[in-house]
């Protein structure tokens, strides 16, 4: 079951390097803002954001394992977060390979998963990483820690359904050149019938930065999305959503976030369903339209996206 881990360290960095490349160009606005409206460069720049991880998200409702944790985590931050690609960096080069994998590196339970229904999902499965998950080479200490658990709520029928949750999910580093630490909690539901597939989503990440600069943020969020497609005879497994039925996807949600004790909010919504074909488009929706709306001490404003054509939109105030 060591593909769950492997899996984790790919997405988790991906996620990481979507984030902070994202927000870099606001850095210098993103952390001066007096707390009102998040300026309209870091808008656009998160609804662009939000847009990108779509179709990652799609994607990871047909995989089991944090992904979807991931897609989600792609939607950015304002602070300006360029440590976060350096992090990215040393996880996925120390945490597949250079991290020693002892005794709790991570720790596995059960040690033998069983899959009542054989659709790939366990019944129940963890994996803790704890004191050997660290290294130190050229002045700097690597470490993960915390915990993974994916279960089948419905373990005798054949589905997509799995619960998973976080549990102070942490990465660390620190030396003589970076001090830093990030930290992810949350819990992660997909539920399936005949002709759709939801993800509820709730989690926290929260970032904390020393040297070389004094860097905090956190972020809170609760995202609910759902795939809907012409009704099925049976329901669908990893092995047979591969590729998904043609249909729409549609999300709704809050986020919260803070920047050095500056607090901004905003919610996504689809007032208009995004048509997907991965079959003819596999890397994004057609049409449709969703929705950014941040609000803030004293403000708010709006952010459309229009798919005018496959992957093709457009970001307008």
């Amino acid at each position: 079951m060591h593909r769950h881990h492997d899996r984790l360290v790919r997405a988790l960095a991906a996620g990481a390097c979507v984030s902070a490349l994202a927000a870099c160009s606001s850095s210098s606005t993103g952390n001066k803002s007096s707390g009102g409206l998040p300026p309209q460069a870091v808008q656009t720049e998160v609804a662009a954001s939000v847009a990108s991880s779509i179709s990652s998200e799609i994607t990871a409702m047909t995989t089991i394992s944090t992904s979807p944790f991931l897609a989600l985590f792609n939607r950015v931050s304002p602070g300006g977060n360029l440590p976060a690609i350096n992090l990215a960096k040393l996880l996925t080069k120390r945490g597949g390979t250079h991290i020693r994998e002892g005794t709790d590196c991570p720790a596995i339970t059960p040690a033998d998963p069983v899959d009542s229904d054989q659709d790939g999902i366990p019944d129940s499965f963890s994996e803790a990483w704890g004191s050997d998950c660290a290294d130190t080479s050229g002045g700097e200490t690597f470490s993960i820690s915390g915990s993974i658990s994916i279960s089948d709520p419905t373990p005798n029928t054949p589905d997509l359904a799995y619960s998973a949750t976080l549990d102070n999910f942490g990465i660390q580093e620190s030396g003589s050149t970076a001090d830093l630490t990030l930290n992810i909690n949350g819990a992660l539901g997909v539920t399936e019938t005949l002709s759709s597939i939801d993800v509820s989503a709730n989690y926290s990440y929260n970032f904390a930065e020393t040297s070389p600069q004094t860097l905090t943020e956190a972020i809170t969020e609760k995202l609910t999305s759902t795939y809907s497609f012409a009704a099925t005879s049976s329901l669908l497994t990893e092995a047979t959503a591969n590729p998904l039925p043609a249909g729409t996807f549609s999300l709704s949600g809050t986020e919260t976030f803070t920047v050095n004790s500056t607090a901004y909010s905003f919610t996504v919504s689809t007032p208009t369903p995004l048509t997907v074909d991965v079959s003819t488009c596999p890397t994004g929706p057609t049409s449709g339209v969703v929705t950014v709306s941040f609000s803030g001490q004293g403000g708010s404003g709006t952010v459309t996206i229009t798919w005018t054509a496959c992957n093709t939109y457009t970001v307008s105030k």
